[in-house]
């Protein structure tokens, strides 16, 4: 808490920043409070007033506008534009079937279009003006919101042998990318590599107590790329170094598989699939449970195929008890044809920004090893998870844009 103090009042900040840094603390901070300590405000409104002071402070100024203006961030604009419209175009009142309690519309499309949109847009901007202070702010920010989750949050255990949080997934997928965020720091040399690995511990045990299958392969991915490019092990002579690493690697994963209930679930897949995968398309048997999403998602697109039905809306069009777990599906069969395509080209310009950091300066290759695993990792997610609404992607998305905008625009070098 002294820490996001000493920043939020230091002098060298304008004071738009200070409002985004305040916006992205109750992005990220916020929700778990409010579930856990302070159950206030279940329409958001501190949320939105927020947004609407920052918004306020930045719109004037150059750099925001320009941040704004430029791909990825400005063809997610453009989709959340776009899925608003057909959304309230479609006109079902989803927001019973998701909250304890109806909620507006405005609410609605507030916390799960434009928020993370926004997250993205704010750390793209300020990583670009001042970076060190943003770093240190948003990892005390994942702090705070991983403590919360565990220690303050009502937890159950299910048949399966899960320990939920009162946040369900949001966090061991959250501790997932605060490890990414620390990563980070810690190739800039922000962050000591001992704090790394005690962040690692730390996801890992969010994550293994969670049993969450995407968030425990996504945090090897971050975690493997890490290692390599803290340790320039893609350099020939560290090569053995590295088959030790993936050695041990194997070995805890192997006993992960073997001795917890994540283990289970994964064996599980086969069994799931046999009762869920109703097609003849032998593939979607490894996504398990999720292959029914795939099967209807494509029947709904063949229905609708230009627009599609609406964010949110496959439960009400279907009267499935679950939301689709796939973005891709998400994106072909509630945004249809004109949906996915913005959904393609957004991470298409993300995956050039990662090409970038690469082209920008040899010192950046480990880095640029880093983002990838990012992107990779999210891909992977995608599979079997929607993600447009969660800000901790488009939080990291943002590092990843703003650090590729800074390295090709002299202007605004690092501090």
């Amino acid at each position: 808490m002294l820490l996001m103090f000493n920043v939020i009042m230091s002098h060298t900040l304008r004071l738009s920043s200070k409002i985004n840094y305040l916006f992205l603390a109750y992005v990220l901070v916020w929700p778990v409070l409010n579930k856990t300590i302070i159950p206030i405000d279940g329409a958001g409104r501190i949320g939105q007033l927020l947004f609407l002071i920052s918004l306020l402070f930045n719109v004037l100024e150059r750099d925001f506008l320009e941040t704004m203006n430029r791909k990825p961030i400005s063809l997610w604009f453009i989709w959340v534009i776009y899925v608003t419209i057909v959304w309230f175009w479609c006109g079902h009142n989803v927001t019973e079937v998701f909250e304890s309690r109806p909620v507006s519309d405005v609410t609605f499309v507030f916390t799960r279009f434009v928020t993370p949109f926004y997250a993205m847009l704010l750390i793209a901007r300020e990583i670009r003006l001042n970076e060190i202070p943003l770093l240190k702010w948003i990892l005390a920010c994942y702090l705070i919101f991983i403590m919360l989750a565990t220690f303050c949050g009502t937890s159950n255990i299910t048949d399966d042998g899960r320990v939920m949080s009162s946040m369900g997934n949001e966090l061991p997928l959250g501790a997932m990318s605060m490890f990414f965020w620390a990563a980070y720091m810690n190739l800039r040399h922000k962050l000591k590599t001992r704090y790394v690995a005690i962040l690692f511990i730390v996801a890992f045990i969010c994550i293994l107590l969670a049993a969450t299958r995407k968030a425990f392969i996504g945090l090897l991915i971050i975690s493997l790329f890490w290692l390599i490019a803290r340790n320039k092990m893609y350099k020939p002579q560290k090569l053995f170094i590295l088959i030790g690493v993936l050695a041990l690697l194997y070995l805890g994963v192997q006993y992960v598989m073997d001795n917890t209930a994540l283990g289970e679930r994964f064996a599980g897949t086969d069994d799931a699939a046999e009762i869920y995968n109703t097609s003849d398309i032998p593939i979607l048997n490894f996504l398990g449970d999720r292959a029914i999403f795939y099967i209807m998602g494509w029947e709904i697109f063949l229905e609708h195929p230009w627009f599609g039905i609406g964010l949110s809306n496959f439960q009400i069009e279907t009267g499935y008890p679950l939301p689709i777990h796939s973005e891709y599906i998400v994106q072909l069969c509630e945004g249809g044809i004109v949906g996915s395509i913005i959904f393609i080209l957004f991470y298409l310009n993300i995956l050039k920004c990662i090409v970038r950091v690469r082209k920008s300066n040899k010192d950046n290759f480990g880095i640029y090893l880093l983002f990838l695993s990012l992107f990779l990792t999210v891909l992977f997610i995608n599979l079997t998870a929607w993600t447009y609404q969660f800000p901790h992607y488009f939080i990291c998305f943002g590092l990843v844009i703003g650090k590729s905008f800074s390295l090709m625009d002299r202007k605004f070098a690092y501090k």
